[in-house]
Formats: structure tokens, C-alpha cells, sequence
């Protein structure tokens, strides 16, 4: 099934996976939103997520209660920041992603114009063992199913 986002300039777009579904998301393009992308003006598309190290932390119990302050926000983890692409203007519009994501993410855009992520879900795979007994030798095959 087709995945489509597009995200704006300085604003962090959510991608919150679907509920009681067991599917993954390959975000496998970025292309910039704009024919008015100036020759050799950069934009950079940006994602942060929760990373192992937090999602550990918290598994252990860890808290970072430094601070007195009791106030709660939308930020109750940990996200790291990485650049996913760099998009140029005139020379690189269009960028092919491999990233597979199960949990929630946010995408945001830096430069003069927004950008579009392209993806599709990928059901989860089961995997099944087969033997043929009919034949003289033993051969054996690995046939992935969906659920």
C-alpha cells in the first residue's frame, strides 16, 4: 500500500504507525516540492526517532530528573536528529531512501522549499519450511508468507 507525506519547512511531520496492524514502512524516496528550487539551493530533509539507547534507559528504569522541572511535555523521550538527504537544486531533486520504519518518527525539511516522501508498507513476512519427501533426495525450501 502507497505512503505519501509531505512536509514544510521547519515543521517536524509525525508518522505514528497504524494500530493493531502488523505492517512496517519503507520510505524509499524524497523529491523535492518545488520546480522553483533554485540552481544549486540546498534542502535537507531531517528525521529523528527514539533511539536504543533511550528506548535502554528507560527499559532500566533511568530517569533524568537533574532538573526540578515537573512540567510534562509532548517529549517524553529521547529522539536523536539525523540527515536523511541532502537535495540540490538543478542537480539532485529526486533522492532513493531505504529506510524501514515500525515506530514512531518525525520528518522535518531545512532550506527554501518543502519536500515529499514516498514509501509503501511492507506486510510482515512469516517464514515456512517445506520439505518434499517424494523425491529421492532430500530438498528443502524457504517460502516466506504473509500473515
Amino acid at each position: 500500500m502507497f505512503w505519501g507525506a509531505r512536509l514544510e519547512p521547519g515543521v517536524w511531520t509525525p508518522y505514528v504507525p497504524p494500530p493493531d496492524v502488523d505492517v512496517r514502512l519503507h520510505v524509499s524516496q524524497a523529491t523535492a516540492a518545488s520546480d522553483a528550487l533554485e540552481d544549486g539551493a540546498r534542502v535537507v530533509i531531517k528525521m529523528r526517532c527514539e533511539t536504543d539507547d533511550a528506548v535502554l534507559r528507560a527499559a532500566a528504569g533511568a530517569d533524568d530528573d537533574d532538573d526540578d522541572d515537573d512540567s510534562s511535555t509532548d517529549d517524553s523521550f529521547e529522539r536523536e536528529e539525523y540527515r536523511v538527504c541532502a537535495l540540490i537544486g538543478g542537480r539532485v531533486e529526486t533522492c532513493g531512501l531505504d529506510l524501514v520504519l515500525d515506530e514512531y518518527a518525525e520528518f522535518t525539511v531545512e532550506g527554501a522549499c518543502g519536500a515529499h516522501l514516498t514509501g509503501y508498507y511492507m506486510p510482515e513476512l512469516s517464514l515456512i519450511h517445506i520439505s518434499e519427501p517424494t523425491r529421492p533426495r532430500l530438498i528443502s525450501y524457504a517460502v516466506f508468507c504473509l500473515k
